[in-house]
């Protein structure tokens, strides 16, 4: 049986010219990704820190520099907000609140920055957002 499996050829896998380059093109994609991760969760540290330390101008810089890295993460919108009601633009701040929650409607912290500078029915409409995503909480101050 050994001598059978001794003569057994080995076959050696060679990929091909558009196997290869599509091998690469998938290591270069994921390269990106890789790096827009990080340069996104560098900024996003270094925006809260300076929350951490009232520096709202560089907090909204950091994380803006974070959200164009990181379209899709909605922590970037709130970083930014908090920054924007730190100098002192509620407004501004209301608009990054409702990014926010748009990136991620199930975001307690999205709605409830939204119900605390809303007014009217959009205020209403995040209150009712957050009763949906935390039935047990107590209802939200009038005010």
């Amino acid at each position: 049986m050994l001598l059978a499996l001794g003569r057994v050829e080995l076959q050696v896998f060679v990929p091909t010219r558009r196997l290869r380059v599509g091998a690469m093109v998938a290591a270069g994609v994921v390269g990106v990704i890789a790096i827009a991760g990080l340069v996104g969760n560098r900024s996003m540290s270094q925006a809260q820190s300076d929350l951490a330390t009232n520096d709202w101008t560089a907090a909204l810089s950091r994380a803006r520099t974070a959200s164009t890295w990181q379209p899709w993460s909605p922590q970037p919108n709130l970083v930014m907000g908090d920054a924007e009601l730190g100098l002192g633009s509620s407004t501004a701040a209301l608009g990054d609140y409702e990014k926010a929650a748009r990136l991620d409607p199930n975001s307690e912290a999205a709605w409830a920055a939204v119900a605390n500078l809303a007014t009217g029915r959009e205020r209403t409409t995040a209150q009712a957002q957050l009763r949906r995503l935390d039935p047990l909480a107590p209802k939200p101050q009038q005010g």
